[in-house]
């Protein structure tokens, strides 16, 4: 084993002695590596002749640099029947500005005395790549103005609602507000038809905005027009960038021959070809990935894609399973959609005369976008359920499923989310999955009544098999708006588990990939992700996905993106102008697996939403199975911010940025052939576990557990847990979510024990919830790992996680979700590590909590300690 003596790499020589000792020579690739550089140096041992035997060559380490602080290094093993054997040298980053440093290798003789160095002791340098400001995690300064819009049309006008949102960290400076409208067919020549500019005065940080209402006057336009409107925020910075970045944003419309807006969808009749395969089947690499670009300049990885060809050629496609599409709008008379689509149970929020977001002339059951700049549910639903073989477009994963859309985006309320989910009874709901391709780009916190209502759902609807809710995991995985660090480009800057949403259990969170087979560069990690499906990148460069968008070329994504979607400009591909090459994002990813659970639901109905999720990491494949792990010394302690691939002790391969993997519809339909539907056992919910009471932050006399500052060694804590848990029992009324009954899962008789002795009945985890209250002042230094007892660990809250950047300036409650510990036991000692990767802001750990999500899964057994 490595001593503190040091450890050789350039020659040493271990020469046969009388006494059968041996001659070795070590050498090194390099002898001078960066702290900061991803690399690693290779040491290699030599012997003179091959042993019968593998054998261990022993190395001592010395130099300024210090073993495990600044660097990690491993003896050497020579296998029988070689000469040589190799190992690595690895730096420790640290943020600290301390100069290069050396590292002396050599070969341990005091520990075997049977080895002999000759020769020199090896050194290589680690030279210090510190940069000003390398281990800042403050946020950086300044205001970031961006618009948000909001149409609404009556029957003479089209009202415009700009909201002018400050996502800095300072108020702004005065800016100027510009919207300029454009016939859609002149937009290219840059001719404005109307045009207004506001001044904007200051603005506060978030939730401050600017609000500023715009009344277009229908009479004043030509009849039978399209029109896009431009709103751009022109401040000191991007004067001269209207059209561009995040200060930007567009809208449009359409009139038509009486002057009134478009608001319902009617069919442009395109003729069908029934029986004929769809033309832009082949380029859709998602679905059958062989190398093809995808109308983009980047050819994709072969079998990057959901491995469902054998599905396809089975039929499969989801008959009798319906999806229900919540969005911001549905074609649902699109030439590729509409035989899919339940017009009848369909819903237009936006019908609704006391709507925020109405518009004369709506249909209640057509949630028609009236916006013609691109519609970003009928993607969606495209992604989910195009029609297949009908000579016309691609088509979607489940190609024969039922859609129904909500357009829930465009008129939130707690009354119209319940619509969307399908009903509020278990007799009026036949929805089986909800795909909900949105999420929040800010920190929500805990609500207990969005876990109460999608607890509900996952227990009563579908005969008590429960609803299957399909979420993206977030597009911020290069969102640094407020902070930016170095460490960023490796874990991401903004974390999954922000959304309190995809913290639920009872959510299937789905991250994205691309077509070639690497994550794709925007989809948000996390230890809440289940699975990861395909969604690619954003089209030009690398391949998106193929969908349907609005029909016509005068409306959808290709009206703005022009010549930057290559399939807009092809006359061929794309004749009418009905599809769309941009679909990309975690909405995507969601949408594509809301596809490949229609089709599992539709290979067998009776399969409960556990069971789907079940299956679906069971079958899961690794992407980018070398990734490394992230790592990085403070207070010259290393901590890991981000694990490689981990398998924990039931089994299960598990990453924060692919969940179990990716999807394998294939597989998972081949695992329903011998599926047992008992096999997941009964499902229970602990009440909340931990060693203080939760009341107790309540105490202002209780100081709680001071976190260490820049400390890598951090504060653990540990929470025992044993059998008997102590479960959410029902009560008396028959309608609440998950529960069981008392006794339930009580001690049983030992059938090994003649004298009757009982055994407590052993429970596996489906899912973690972890409980924090905490009153650091900037969340944004800690990093958060749960560790079971069977010794997996789970980073929860990455370091440097954009949405915690604001300071805090009083206690604080975060709830996080992990799905590492699937199938593990729960009983043992659980630790929690919080580290402070900061100097200066400071705090303290109040109180933590867990919540276990427990099934009896009969094939589970705890393996040996996890790989990690």
């Amino acid at each position: 084993m490595i001593n503190s003596k040091g450890i050789a790499t350039v020659l040493a020589v271990l020469t046969a002695l009388g006494t059968g000792a041996q001659s070795v020579t070590l050498s090194i690739d390099v002898d001078t590596i960066e702290e900061h550089d991803r690399s690693f140096a290779t040491l290699t041992a030599t012997i003179e002749e091959a042993q019968s035997a593998s054998m261990t060559i022993p190395l001592a380490t010395a130099g300024t640099a210090t073993f495990g602080a600044d660097y990690d290094l491993t003896d050497i093993t020579i296998e029988a029947g070689e000469t040589s054997g190799t190992t690595r040298f690895i730096p420790i980053r640290d943020w600290d500005q301390e100069g290069d440093e050396n590292a002396q290798v050599s070969v341990d003789t005091e520990s075997n005395s049977d080895l002999s160095q000759d020769g020199d002791d090896a050194t290589i340098t680690i030279e210090d790549s510190y940069r000003p400001g390398s281990g800042d995690s403050e946020p950086e300064t300044g205001s970031d103005l961006f618009p948000y819009i909001e149409t609404q049309g009556e029957q003479t006008e089209v009202n415009v609602t700009v909201r002018v949102f400050n996502l800095g960290s300072e108020a702004s400076n005065p800016a100027t507000l510009v919207i300029r409208l454009f016939d859609q067919s002149n937009l290219v020549a840059g001719e404005e038809v109307l045009r207004v500019d506001v001044s904007i005065p200051s603005i506060a940080v978030f939730p401050s905005s600017y609000v500023y209402e715009w009344e277009i006057v229908l009479d004043d336009l030509e009849a039978a027009t399209t029109f896009v409107g431009i709103v751009n925020v022109v401040t000191d910075d991007n004067s001269n960038e209207l059209n561009e970045g995040n200060n930007a944003g567009a809208f449009g419309f359409a009139i038509d021959t009486n002057q009134l807006p478009v608001v319902t969808c009617e069919s442009p009749l395109r003729p069908d070809y029934p029986g004929q395969t769809d033309p832009l089947f082949e380029h859709q690499w998602h679905l059958n990935n062989t190398g093809q670009s995808s109308f983009s300049f980047t050819e994709g990885e072969v079998g990057a894609d959901m491995r469902m060809t054998g599905t396809i050629e089975a039929g499969h496609g989801g008959e009798g399973v319906v999806v229900a599409i919540v969005d911001e709008g549905l074609e649902t008379c699109h030439p590729d959609l509409i035989d899919n689509v339940d017009s009848d149970e369909s819903v237009n929020f936006a019908a609704d005369t006391g709507s925020n977001a109405y518009w004369y002339g709506a249909d209640s059951n057509d949630p028609f976008n009236p916006d013609t700049t691109g519609d970003h549910g009928t993607t969606i639903a495209g992604a989910v359920g195009a029609m297949s073989d009908n000579g016309l477009g691609g088509r979607g994963v489940a190609s024969k499923t039922t859609l129904r859309g909500f357009n829930l985006l465009k008129d939130q309320s707690n009354a119209n989310l319940i619509t969307s989910f399908g009903g509020t009874t278990a007799s009026e709901n036949d929805v089986d999955i909800v795909n909900m391709s949105f999420g929040s780009i800010l920190r929500s916190d805990p609500n207990f009544g969005v876990y109460d209502l999608f607890g509900w759902f996952t227990r009563w609807i579908r005969d008590e098999k429960g609803t299957l809710f399909v979420k993206s995991a977030g597009n911020s995985f290069n969102s640094c708006g407020a902070l930016f660090h170095e460490i960023h480009l490796e874990i991401g800057c903004s974390s999954s588990t922000s959304d309190y949403t995809n913290n639920l259990p009872f959510v299937m969170v789905v991250g994205a990939f691309n077509a070639q087979d690497q994550r794709s560069s925007y989809s948000s990690v996390g230890s809440n992700l289940w699975i990861t499906a395909p969604a690619g990148q954003y089209g030009r460069a690398s391949a998106a996905l193929i969908s349907t968008d609005q029909f016509g070329h005068d409306r959808g994504y290709g009206v703005l993106a022009g010549s930057f979607e290559p399939l807009t400009q092809n006359s061929s591909a794309n004749p009418n102008g009905d599809y769309t090459g941009l679909l990309n994002g975690t909405s995507a990813a969601a949408a594509t697996m809301s596809g490949a659970v229609a089709i599992l639901l539709g290979v067998e109905p009776e399969l409960s939403f556990r069971d789907v999720k079940h299956i679906f990491a069971k079958t899961a494949r690794k992407i980018q199975p070398e990734l490394p792990r992230v790592r990085v010394a403070v207070g010259n302690v290393p901590f890991i911010l981000q694990h490689s691939w981990i398998t924990n002790a039931a089994g299960y391969n598990y990453n924060n940025w692919f969940g179990f993997g990716g999807v394998d519809i294939d597989a998972a339909v081949a695992l329903l052939e011998d599926y047992d539907l008992e096999s997941l056992g009964l499902f229970a919910i602990t009440d909340w576990m931990g060693n203080l009471p939760i009341s107790i932050v309540a105490d202002e006399t209780y100081e709680g557990f001071e976190i260490p500052d820049a400390d890598g060694a951090g504060l653990v804590d540990t929470l025992d847990v044993s059998l008997p848990l102590d479960y959410e029992y029902c009560s008396d009324e028959s309608t609440e979510r998950h529960c069981i009954e008392e006794g339930a899962l009580d001690a049983v008789e030992n059938p090994d024990d003649p004298d009757g002795s009982s055994v407590e009945v052993a429970v596996n985890i489906e899912g973690v919830q972890l409980r924090l209250v905490g009153d650091h002042s900037r969340m944004s230094d800690l990093s958060i790992e749960l560790i079971s007892p069977s010794g997996t660990r789970s980073v929860v809250n990455p370091i440097f996680n954009n949405p915690h950047s604001r300071a805090i300036d009083n206690t604080e409650e975060f709830h996080f979700l992990s799905n590492a510990f699937y199938g593990e036991k729960p009983e043992g000692t659980w630790e929690l590590s919080v580290i402070d990767a900061v100097e200066g802001d400071a705090g303290h750990l109040l109180s933590w909590h867990l919540k276990f999500f427990v099934g009896q899964h009969a094939e589970e057994e705890v393996s040996d300690p996890p790989e990690q």
